[in-house]
């Protein structure tokens, strides 16, 4: 199945670019998988994973931040997985199906955590989170709300 929209560059657009691509995606997607995620689920990840990712920016301790990142990367890889059709679990089954779904990515999930936790460079977990929310729309903090109609 071939898909390609072409619309004016801005941020609503590449967001909507994003979400109709996973929509198509979701229907190539064999049905013995989980269930997809729905536009919802995927508007609160953004929101949630973003605002996790802040509070490891801002964190005032390395404490806080390996607590912070600990928490942000198995949502992370769960949402990865889901997102893509894929089983998520927990443990080293989060791992060996990232693994699996994608060798490279995997690779450098790995390579940005051993960044931070050798060397608490936190850039490439930054680039990382950017990396995979960029085709859905990236961050979402304006307008954002649970449990009422939005305009998203």
């Amino acid at each position: 199945m071939s898909f390609e929209l072409r619309v004016g560059r801005n941020a609503k657009s590449d967001a909507i670019q994003g979400l109709a691509y996973i929509f198509v995606k979701m229907l190539a997607v064999p049905q013995h998988g989980p269930e997809h995620l729905t536009i919802e689920y995927i508007n609160s990840s953004r929101y949630f994973m973003f605002d996790l990712l802040d509070d490891f920016v801002d964190a005032m301790n390395h404490e806080e931040a390996i607590i912070t990142l600990n928490t942000l990367s198995v949502q992370l890889i769960d949402f990865i997985l889901r997102l893509n059709g894929q089983w998520s679990g927990r443990g080293k089954t989060l791992s060996r199906g990232l693994n699996k779904l994608d060798t490279e990515m995997c690779k450098r999930f790995f390579m940005a955590l051993d960044c931070f936790y050798k060397w608490n460079n936190k850039k490439q977990i930054i680039e990382f989170v950017n990396e995979v929310y960029k085709p859905i729309g990236g961050q979402l903090f304006a307008g954002f709300s649970m449990g009422k109609k939005s305009n998203l």
